[in-house]
Order: C-alpha cells, then sequence, then structure tokens
C-alpha cells in the first residue's frame, strides 16, 4: 500500500510541476513541439511583401512618388553658426626678476645677517654692506632686508616672498 500512495503522491507532483511550467494550462493551446511525420517535405514559398524593393515598381506599375527620408521642410531650422577666432593674444610685458633674493637670516652673536643670494652666489651682509651692487641699507626680520641695486631702485626682499 506504501507503493501504490508513493506513485500517487510522485503522479501528483508531475501534474503540479507540468501544469506550473504552463504545459497543461486548458485555457492554452498546447505548445509543445510535434514530431516530424515521414511525409516528403513541402517547398514554402516567402511572403508576399506590402512594400516593393527601391527601384522596382509599385503594384500598379508606377514607382513611388514620395521619398521617405526627406522632410516637408528643407530650409535649415537654425541660423548657420559662425566661428569667429579668438584675437591674437597681446604679450604682456613681465617685468624683469630681481637680481637679488633673501634667501633667510643668520643671527651671530647679537648681530644680525641677512643671506642674500645674488646671481646664484649665496653671501652675508649686514647694514651698511654691499655684495655685488647690492646695498644692504637695513635689516628686520619680521618685514625683511631693504636693499639698494645697481641700477638705483630700492625695494624690500621678504623672505616668505622669494
Amino acid at each position: 500500500m506504501s507503493r501504490a500512495w508513493l506513485a500517487a503522491a510522485l503522479g501528483l507532483v508531475v501534474l503540479m510541476v507540468a501544469w506550473g511550467f504552463g504545459r497543461l494550462d486548458p485555457s492554452r493551446p498546447e505548445t509543445a513541439p510535434r514530431v516530424a511525420s515521414r511525409q516528403a517535405p513541402v517547398a514554402v514559398s516567402p511572403p508576399a511583401r506590402a512594400t516593393p524593393e527601391p527601384g522596382e515598381a509599385a503594384a500598379g506599375g508606377a514607382p513611388p512618388t514620395r521619398d521617405l527620408f526627406a522632410y516637408a521642410d528643407d530650409e535649415p531650422r537654425h541660423a548657420p553658426v559662425v566661428i569667429i577666432p579668438p584675437p591674437e593674444p597681446t604679450p604682456v610685458a613681465t617685468p624683469e626678476p630681481l637680481p637679488v633674493r633673501l634667501v633667510g637670516f643668520v643671527r651671530r652673536g647679537a648681530s644680525l645677517r641677512a643671506a642674500l643670494a645674488v646671481r646664484g652666489q649665496v653671501s652675508l651682509a649686514s647694514v651698511g654692506e654691499s655684495v655685488d651692487d647690492v646695498r644692504v641699507l637695513a635689516l628686520d626680520e619680521d618685514r625683511g632686508v631693504h636693499v639698494r641695486l645697481a641700477d638705483g631702485r630700492e625695494t624690500w626682499l621678504s623672505p616668505e616672498h622669494n
């Protein structure tokens, strides 16, 4: 008796799985593939086209009168784009860099000296001394060094703006 119940339960499971996949759905026609019979194959002609190929005559013998890819308005919708070249850049005169640069300060005992880089050479100078035509006029650790250049200009050199 247990084999009969097992067979019935197995059949019920198969039935439910088949119905779940829609194979045995009574509202749908059967979609299972049919087994081919041993009859001779039948030649199938391609379906008739509603529109003729390009260059072929239509069913009435006249070629189509409308170009499907042409629009009714052939005029451009937007104004033509005019590209204006950018103006030539005007050369900006860059100021000539100073021949002297403040490297830092050196304190020896009570005297304060400035470390100046003049044309690539680092030299120490205190107030009143000159290094390669650059004369030190004043020293201030907060403000920098006040110098007179060879052309007579006077300027302050600060350590943070080198």
